[in-house]
């Protein structure tokens, strides 16, 4: 049997790998010139079992309801949205059970360590060769009742496979390398690398936006526990910069700038020690806006490349504008047009 599969990127490749071993003829097709060169260039993935636990848990339900119509909520949810959600809402709420959510809990486990099966026979039958760390996932917890309450859940999946520990401040220090030197002296300095799509999700890169938000999260509670150890700990959150990577999105890029200005800015904020190094504080300012325009489309210009397409300056019209446009104008009864108009001729003769 002959497939096609469109798209060379980490999905397209292994879906025409395993079909290829099951004996199809399989074509790739891929419009750049070599594959992984747009969403898989430079990415990085993590494949963990510490993450199995669905949403669908239980007092989920009453966590939703207070984070309806917050922009910065773990789980986005508008209004405008709920009249259209209410058959997935009612079985969402059915699964929030304690029952469904270790069941659940367990077939999401059962799946992580088949996928870790799959990537490990891919590596030992194509030998690939990438930068494959096997440390384990470190999760810093600021609350002492979020790390019991992991801690419970954790325990729950260790007969189904599950391997974790729990570990303290100087634990924490021998696990991660880096900060073993800076501990014995007393100094030093972290930089972890977030995005401002951290503090704005952009429709246009969903999953993006969720991991670098971790990152962000990952370094403020870095930040706090290695304070008094004399470690200061950086993120930095860049905006979009002009590069070859993103010089191939098709969508609108605000506020972007030259590598050499954004390398000033991520140098002098590491130099001052900052917690934060936001290299386009506009970006911040206008959230909102700029996420719409993040996922839209870019216009290119006329008789130029489309990746080569400028951004569109035109202000996005307000809520106000938007409501005046749709609203129907009233029509003026005939008569009082005529009498109107009959005024103003003998004002107009009055004066004369």
């Amino acid at each position: 049997m002959k497939t096609i599969v469109l798209g060379g990127g980490v999905i397209g490749t292994s879906t025409a790998y395993y079909l290829a071993k099951l004996g199809h003829e399989v074509d790739l097709i891929e419009r750049r010139e070599g594959a992984a060169l747009e969403t898989s260039f430079g990415n990085g993935g993590v494949l963990h079992t510490s993450e199995a636990e669905p949403w669908s848990r239980p007092g989920m339900p009453a966590n939703i309801w207070k984070w309806l119509g917050k922009e910065d909520a773990p789980m986005l949810l508008r209004y405008s949205a709920l009249p259209k959600m209410w058959r997935w809402g009612a079985a969402f709420v059915r699964n929030c059970t304690a029952e469904r959510y270790r069941r659940h809990t367990q077939i999401n486990l059962r799946l992580s360590f088949y996928t870790l099966k799959c990537v490990e026979e891919i590596r030992t039958e194509t030998g690939i060769d990438y930068d494959l760390m096997q440390k384990g996932t470190l999760k810093i917890y600021t609350k002492q009742e979020s790390l019991e309450q992991n801690r419970t859940e954790c325990e729950a999946m260790r007969p189904h496979g599950m391997v974790f520990e729990v570990a303290d401040p100087e634990r924490c220090v021998a696990i991660e390398p880096a900060l073993a030197p800076m501990l014995a002296r007393g100094r030093g300095q972290l930089a972890l690398m977030s995005s401002l799509a951290s503090f704005r999700g952009f429709p246009s890169a969903p999953a993006y936006c969720a991991s670098k938000a971790a990152v962000r999260l990952y370094g403020e509670a870095l930040r706090g526990r290695l304070a008094r150890h004399g470690i200061a700990v950086s993120v930095i959150c860049p905006g979009f910069v002009r590069t070859p990577m993103t010089g191939a999105n098709p969508f609108r890029m605000p506020l972007i700038m030259a590598p050499e200005r954004a390398a000033a800015i991520i140098r002098r904020g590491l130099a001052r020690r900052r917690a934060q190094i936001a290299v386009s504080l506009g970006a911040l300012r206008r959230g909102p806006r700029l996420a719409g325009a993040a996922g839209r489309p870019r216009r290119p210009l006329a008789g130029t490349d489309p990746r080569e397409g400028m951004i569109s300056r035109r202000p996005t019209p307000s809520w106000r504008a938007r409501r005046r446009a749709r609203r129907p104008r009233r029509r003026r009864h005939p008569s009082a047009a005529a009498s109107a108009a009959a005024g103003r001729a003998a004002a107009a003769a009055r004066r004369s």
